[in-house]
């Protein structure tokens, strides 16, 4: 499980990428082949940023996959085994006494069920890559090789292969034959971006609302005094305009 607190980041494709590359370069180093599942989350998992990504993966020569389905649920009629894990945490959430940081939160997730115990890591921002950098290496298709205009969002499985500059798709699982769709290769020497060499997104983090502050400062009474200089140091709006909170002073 990846996790980031909200002044790190967002919670948009440029996030769902950089964990996926963070699983994939620390856990799939030696694997032929990596079958993804996702929800149909248009914005998060099935969208050109990702497409980029998954091609740039299949095709780095620092990892050795050469194939990646990438799979997605039919909305409304299936779930994912994942959706069961996070009941395991939100059931012990309500048995916890208070959470007042962000590590307490992690060690909840670790220690959600008895065996089998989940791997969380806590992304920062300098886990946090800009995966939309390797759009411009790529030029968008119109269409398929049936000549049919690309829609994302009627596909339910694309694959992409080391062999073939592009990926092959059905629009639903009982398909037994595949279209493909062709991808050009549109980088040039100035501006190929890699894997190895994305930069960060929010080098200076993700500040929060001054609202969202206002109110975590006037709750920060009921947090332990061990705990509540990590809530008056998040980064806001209006971070050079306000006074330290009186507790701290």
């Amino acid at each position: 499980m990846f996790c980031w607190v909200e002044g790190a980041a967002k919670r948009g494709s440029i996030e769902m990428g950089s964990c996926l590359l963070k699983f994939i370069q620390q856990n799939c180093s030696t694997w032929d082949e990596l079958v993804l599942w996702s929800d149909s989350c248009g914005g998060q998992t099935r969208n050109w940023n990702i497409m980029c990504l998954l091609l740039s993966i299949v095709n780095d020569d620092s990892l050795q996959l050469k194939k990646i389905p990438h799979r997605f649920m039919w909305s409304g009629h299936s779930y994912l085994p994942n959706d069961c894990d996070f009941s395991h945490i939100k059931k012990r959430k309500k048995a916890a006494v208070a959470i007042t940081s962000p590590q307490q939160y992690i060690h909840l997730m670790k220690s959600a069920r008895k065996s089998k115990l989940y791997h969380v890591y806590q992304m920062e921002k300098e886990d946090i890559l800009d995966i939309s950098k390797l759009t411009g290496n790529y030029s968008k298709p119109k269409k398929d090789s049936r000549d049919q205009t690309v829609k994302l969002l009627q596909m339910h499985e694309m694959i992409y292969e080391r062999v073939f500059s592009g990926y092959h798709y059905r629009r639903s699982f009982f398909d037994s034959e595949v279209t493909t769709v062709e991808i050009q290769d549109s980088r040039q020497r100035s501006s190929n971006c890699t894997i190895t060499s994305l930069p960060m997104v929010y080098p200076d983090g993700v500040p929060i609302t001054h609202k969202k502050y206002q109110d975590l400062q006037e709750l920060i009474k009921y947090v332990p005094p061990v705990d509540q200089h990590w809530f008056v140091s998040l980064k806001h709006d209006a971070s050079n305009n306000d006074p330290v909170h009186p507790d701290l002073q």
